[in-house]
């Protein structure tokens, strides 16, 4: 049998930041843009849903080949997320609907749910970093190590050591009332 239905999905999303656009400043640093990699029996597929199309590549790769892993080691601030769904029986879950067209919109149409709410990258990562999904297990999660210590640092570095030895108290300067 070539193709099985109830086949489990093999899916890796990647969250990076994208090239500089209006209103990019609005959105998490490391999380700009989505794609997804999937591995198929008969090699990888990648769909890179961009501002101006959709495109959709056929990896030269095997099933074996680990392309993900390559892929981290070239991007070391990219997020990449693995899930695997499987077939879920609700049928309208995955009828075509209004809503945005973006990279996370048409993430989101792949793994097979609706959640109209979540527009951009990081709060696609978010909802399903919970695993709340019934159809869809999160697996591994590669993300930068460093960047979240450098991250940790410089909040570290803006917090002020508290001295309670020479602390002075502050009182508000209220004028003395007149009788």
């Amino acid at each position: 049998m070539l193709y099985d239905p109830e086949a489990r999905r093999e899916i890796f999303i990647i969250f990076h930041d994208s090239e500089i656009y209006f209103g990019g400043r609005l959105f998490k640093p490391g999380f700009t843009h989505c794609f997804a990699i999937e591995r198929q029996a008969l090699g990888w597929i990648c769909i890179d849903p961009s501002r101006t199309d959709c495109l959709s590549h056929i990896l030269p790769a095997s099933f074996t080949d680990d392309v993900i892993g390559n892929f981290v080691r070239l991007n070391p601030l990219a997020t990449v997320m693995q899930v695997f769904v499987s077939r879920h029986q609700d049928e309208r879950l995955t009828y075509p609907r209004l809503g945005l067209i973006s990279c996370v919109g048409i993430i989101q149409y792949n793994l097979g749910v609706y959640w109209p709410l979540i527009i951009t990258p990081w709060q696609l990562y978010c909802r399903l970093a919970t695993n709340s999904v019934e159809h869809i297990r999160v697996g591994n999660i590669w993300a930068e190590a460093e960047e979240r210590n450098q991250s940790r640092r410089r909040k570290n570095l803006k917090r002020k050591p508290q001295d309670t030895e020479h602390k002075q108290k502050h009182y508000r300067n209220k004028p003395l009332p007149h009788k």
